[in-house]
């Protein structure tokens, strides 16, 4: 700030300026801030020439000024107090933006109608360029209190003038603009510039405690809309019983609006279980606790975890439970105990020929390095069988990520499986996303109908298996990976290779390790054995003693499935719900199946008793008599594999095929 305790001296400030424009120089004594602004002014100013005015059109004024409400909102009561003590004294005080324009001028008529005919005006610039040397323009350029006194002006028009402003900065420094005052009168010992300091520093005052109150007001509503946005319900109340927040999903739970409680005594509308009330006497967390809540009388059965927030004291400040229903426990408990039952190379259907050569090439290729292809038509459980490989091999602990080429749109195919950097894509509000070979990591990750991913990303594609690294969209760092990636395809890639819509090279990847997947007309075989696999199944579901009479299971079997597997399954889930969890009769089944469609695979048809007995003698051949491993070759259990053998007469010997006996079997455990 220029100190305002030196007395101004109007004719020496006069001479200094008369030799300055004279080309003589800078006189010994001048304001340093004010001789750099004449050295600024003089090649692109005449002194004695008016103002180069410049405005902003009147329609565009309003809209320039919208982003400065804030800052006249807060100014504008300060300038009116400090106005409070200058009437009548011929000042005028005026606010400008960062660019030294005009928003706000307020004053005394007179000295207000002077500056207007002078070309002071809202709107108006008062850089430095255009008007020359005046504190409102330096007190932006230099970010400090600047008062101009007469001769000081590099133009003649303004030497009867004083002004002093002030520089105004945000929080975070920089600066929104200047608060200043213009005035006719240039008195000796100016006090001016000491209240303009006083006024700009009372603004960015409040301006700091708007900002913080703003931020404040900023994270409360971010922090609501988060636990809005959880799908628990949470419940908070300080350590004097005040509810200070109910979620949407709380107030789903507990039949409440948050309006209806928050800031009232949580005991007014929610009667806390025993359990709850006494954790929170003794200040002791929940987890997942089954209580009882009661809402004005009415009782909700929820699932409760408490947590404390504590003072530094280790005194309880506020309380705040989670709430989940019952049955949503429930049902994760299940959910997390049914996914301990994977699939295994052992669970994969059939026990034909067929079916054994697939398991023996994927028992083969469990730890083996490299990339895995299963080819075969849709439906015959190329997804299972690289579920089965993996959860058989070294990488079972880790991610199994499937991912179908086919159902990804072309223009986000590279996007979904690369990811991308936060700000990426044009898309900064994004915080980036990991690509599809990270999740994998450890693992496996799967892509089926890898033949319908675009050539560019095959070539990606090729370059990660090389490498073992992946970099994201809009990125530099390159992500090394630890993955298997198993591929299939229901499409001949030597095909799609000569006509080029596959690449070569990734072909030469995947190719060494193939296994073919064959429908399951070539495999007629195995149909009993998956009908009873897909029963057992369904009784599970039904609760019942499903069952599939003779003649619906002839018709199964003697159909050529060209939706394969998938199909079989699909055909048996219907026919139970239409058999109402009963026996499954012809009438049952899908008219296509009724249409006498035989299977492609085999002129004669083998009744579905003579497939299921071959494969039962087939079995108990294999295993040399094992009951056990029978059993778990055909899929069923040892009951099951007794009851079929007295149902068909069979017997189990060590050495030998079974004989067919009439009568009741002798059976050897």
């Amino acid at each position: 700030m220029q100190p305002q305790d030196v007395p101004i001296d109007l004719a020496r400030l006069k001479e200094a300026w008369e030799r300055f424009v004279d080309g003589r120089g800078l006189a010994d004594g001048l304001d340093p801030i004010v001789g750099l602004s004449w050295q600024r002014c003089a090649p692109r100013l005449h002194p004695h020439h008016p103002p180069k005015w410049a405005y902003l059109s009147p329609g565009l004024h309003p809209l320039i000024s919208i982003p400065h409400n804030f800052l006249k909102l807060v100014a504008r009561p300060v300038m009116e107090d400090i106005y409070q003590f200058l009437e009548g004294t011929g000042n005028l005080l005026i606010l400008t933006d960062s660019a030294s324009c005009i928003f706000e001028m307020l004053g005394d008529a007179d000295i207000e109608a002077h500056a207007r005919s002078l070309g002071f005006k809202p709107g108006a610039f008062l850089d430095e360029d255009r008007i020359g040397t005046n504190a409102f323009s330096l007190a932006i350029a230099e970010s400090f209190p600047v008062q101009v006194a007469g001769p000081e002006h590099f133009l003649e028009g303004f030497h009867d003038l004083y002004t002093a402003a002030a520089p105004l900065h945000d929080p975070s420094g920089h600066i929104l603009g200047a608060l200043g005052l213009l005035r006719r009168q240039v008195d000796v010992r100016p006090q001016s510039l000491g209240a303009v300091f006083a006024a700009s520093k009372a603004i960015e005052n409040q301006l700091q405690a708007e900002y913080f109150i703003r931020e404040a007001n900023a994270q409360a509503t971010e922090f609501n809309a988060t636990l809005d946005a959880v799908s628990e319900g949470i419940l908070a109340w300080t350590a004097q019983g005040v509810v200070t927040h109910l979620n949407g999903r709380g107030g789903e739970l507990l039949g409440l609006k948050p309006s209806q409680v928050v800031g009232r005594p949580v005991a007014d509308r929610i009667a806390l279980s025993e359990g709850v009330v006494g954790a929170v006497a003794r200040g002791q967390e929940l987890n997942d606790v089954e209580a009882s809540l009661r809402v004005d009388g009415v009782k909700h059965d929820v699932s409760v975890s408490l947590r404390i927030v504590r003072q530094q004291s280790g005194e309880p400040m506020a309380f705040i439970t989670t709430l989940r229903p019952i049955a949503q426990v429930h049902q994760l408990v299940n959910r997390l105990l049914g996914s301990q039952a994977r699939l295994t190379l052992d669970d994969l259907s059939g026990h034909g020929t067929a079916a054994q050569a697939v398991r023996r090439q994927a028992e083969a290729v469990v730890d083996r390095p490299g990339c895995v292809l299963l080819t075969g038509e849709q439906g015959t459980g190329k997804n299972s069988l690289a579920r089965a490989i993996h959860n058989s091999g070294r990488r079972s602990e880790g991610p199994f990520l499937a991912v179908n080429g086919q159902a990804i749109p072309r223009e986000h195919v590279i996007e979904e499986l690369l990811g991308f950097e936060p700000g990426a894509l044009n898309r900064p509000y994004f915080a980036g996303q990991p690509s599809k070979f990270e999740l994998a990591n450890g693992g496996t990750l799967f892509i089926e109908e890898i033949d319908a991913l675009p050539l560019e990303m095959q070539g990606l594609l090729v370059h990660i298996l090389e490498t073992r690294g992946v970099v994201r969209l809009g990125g530099k760092r390159t992500i090394p990976v630890d993955l298997r990636v198993m591929a299939s395809t229901e499409n001949r890639l030597e095909e799609r290779v000569r006509t080029g819509s596959f690449r070569e090279d990734l072909f030469a990847l995947l190719a060494p390790c193939t296994i073919h997947l064959p429908a399951l007309r070539e495999r007629a075989e195995d149909i009993p054995h998956l009908i009873e696999r897909f029963i057992e199944r369904l009784q599970g579901q039904f609760g019942t003693d499903l069952a599939v009479s003779r003649r619906a299971k002839d018709l199964l079997v003697a159909y050529s499935w060209p939706g394969n597997i998938a199909e079989l399954e699909s055909v048996l889930e219907l026919a139970a719900f239409n058999a109402e969890g009963k026996t499954i009769e012809v009438k049952h089944l899908a008219e296509s199946l009724k249409g006498g469609r035989k299977g492609a695979a085999s002129p004669a048809v083998v009744t579905f008793q003579e497939m299921e007995r071959r494969g039962i003698e087939d079995a108990l051949r294999t295993s040399q008599g094992n009951m056990s491993r029978a059993a778990t070759m055909l899929g069923i259990s040892r009951n099951t594999l007794y009851r079929k053998l007295k149902e068909f007469g069979l017997r189990s010997e060590p050495e030998g095929p079974p004989l067919a006996r009439r009568g009741r079997p002798r059976m050897k455990p």
